[in-house]
């Protein structure tokens, strides 16, 4: 009996430890699946804005060579139109000519014919007619019937190209982007100074986010337009920027995630012009994603953490219970061995005892009965054993014994006397049996029966005795 109880103690903590494992495993399995969604949706993210940023970069470089090829375009028409005996006298068609093209490019800051000296012969500006420019300023000259596209230039107009002393300083963010021409016939330069706000007003409206930077770069790196917070002045040089320095030429487009020229991680796009010396980045903080990130998933890290919580709270819980039913069990345990304990007691007593103890059925048949029995019949229990208790007595004694079990008697403690008759030799016992009960229904009957031979013979001598001193009296 002890084994299986020890046994069921020590499943008991098995149980416990069980309960508390599972609940481990499932509030990890539940952070595992919060890192994985939110890995997940990191990636996508990502992912999501390098292809918006390369499909704006996409949009931005088709407008800026668009628009340089129609200020092309217009140079290659106008060059055929211009008239060397109108140029040497008031101008006046050339003049309309260029205020024509310039209404038609409103991108354009204006357009000028300049002779192999630097002269200015006409222009839609009409202040810059007669100025002597500084060629050079302009980039590098082009062969007759080329045209080339030069790099940043501060200044509003040609009148910042005026090679003089006490020329004033340009204004700060005011520039122009030549693009000139040569002439077939003479040595005459079509100048179309494009303007670079206005590329930049359109990169606003593509990139559409305030967090987000755009430039427009020569092959050199050279700024030609920028938008964005932080960005680099139109004419700066952007030379270490990760695009420049290790993807062009080899990869004309793509996007990545790392850092930018001064070292801030960035989300960068890219793509270079295949007719045009020019190249296009977009890039936005990555810092900005992040956070966006983390607002995304803050809903879903509370939801997380709840479940969480409310597991840890259950397998606290279920780890108490099961402590608690262990506990019951180990006092169960300590119970049953006493109640062992107290048996093994109870059996050696009443082995001890010289009274006949037994009990029996509701209709007086034996089911237990202790070794006294035994000792007084000289043999095995077996005959007395599922046999009526008025069976063993003396015929003349089994009413009295079979009115003990009567089921219409209400008597607490019921006795008799009667012979039981061992070896030839009679032995004559008190009988006292009590009903044993289950609500108002009798179960069976305990009894004993005491062994009144020796007594109720001295008794009887005694009687004898006394009424044999009374005859002689």
């Amino acid at each position: 009996m002890i084994a299986p109880t020890t046994t069921t103690t020590q499943r008991g903590r098995l149980y416990s430890r069980a309960a508390t494992l599972a609940g481990a495993v499932l509030m990890l399995a539940t952070l595992v699946a919060l890192i994985a969604f939110g890995r997940n949706e990191y990636l996508g993210l990502v992912r999501s804005e390098l292809q918006r940023a390369e499909l704006q970069a996409r949009v931005l470089e088709d407008h800026a060579i668009r628009s340089v090829d129609s200020v092309s375009v217009l140079l290659g028409y106008l060059t055929e139109q211009l008239d060397p005996a109108d140029l040497a006298g008031q101008h006046l068609r050339t003049d309309a000519l260029l205020d024509q093209s310039l209404v038609a490019l409103p991108y354009l800051r204006s357009l000028s014919v300049v002779d192999a000296t630097g002269q200015v012969l006409a222009s839609s500006n009409r202040s810059d007619t007669g100025l002597r420019i500084d060629l050079a300023r302009l980039g590098r000259i082009p062969a007759p019937g080329k045209e080339t596209l030069g790099g940043y230039t501060p200044g509003r107009g040609l009148d910042a190209l005026v090679p003089r002393a006490d020329a004033p300083p340009p204004r700060p963010g005011v520039g122009f982007i030549p693009l000139v021409r040569a002439q077939n016939q003479r040595a005459l330069y079509l100048v179309a100074l494009i303007n670079p706000d206005s590329l930049a007003s359109y990169q606003v409206r593509t990139l559409d986010s305030p967090t987000k930077k755009a430039y427009l770069l020569s092959y050199q790196g050279e700024v030609l337009a920028a938008t964005g917070p932080s960005t680099e002045a139109p004419g700066a040089r952007l030379t270490g920027h990760p695009v420049l320095r290790d993807y062009l030429p080899a990869i004309e487009h793509g996007s990545f995630v790392g850092p930018d020229g001064h070292g801030e991680r960035q989300l960068i796009a890219f793509r270079l012009s295949h007719s045009r010396p020019l190249v296009v980045v977009v890039e936005q903080p990555h810092a900005i994603l992040v956070g966006s990130w983390l607002g995304d998933m803050r809903w879903f890290a509370v939801a997380a953490a709840l479940v969480i919580g409310f597991l840890a709270g259950m397998t606290l819980l279920a780890r108490r219970s099961l402590r608690a039913r262990e506990v019951a069990l180990e006092a169960l345990d300590v119970a049953r061995l006493d109640v062992v304990r107290r048996e093994q007691e109870l059996r050696t007593l009443v082995r001890s005892l010289q009274e006949l103890v037994f009990r029996t059925s509701p209709q007086g048949v034996l089911t237990y009965a202790n070794d006294r029995w035994e000792a007084l019949r000289g043999a095995s229990m077996g005959p007395v054993l599922d046999r009526a208790l008025a069976d063993l007595v003396d015929p003349a004694d089994r009413p009295a014994i079979t009115a003990l079990f009567d089921p219409a008697s209400h008597a607490g403690v019921r006795t008799c006397t009667a012979h039981l008759t061992t070896d030839g030799k009679p032995y004559r016992f008190d009988f006292t049996v009590v009903p044993l009960l289950s609500g108002q229904t009798i179960t069976g009957f305990a009894g004993s029966a005491v062994d009144v031979t020796e007594r109720f013979a001295a008794e009887q001598a005694l009687q004898h005795q006394l009424a044999f001193v009374a005859q002689l009296l």
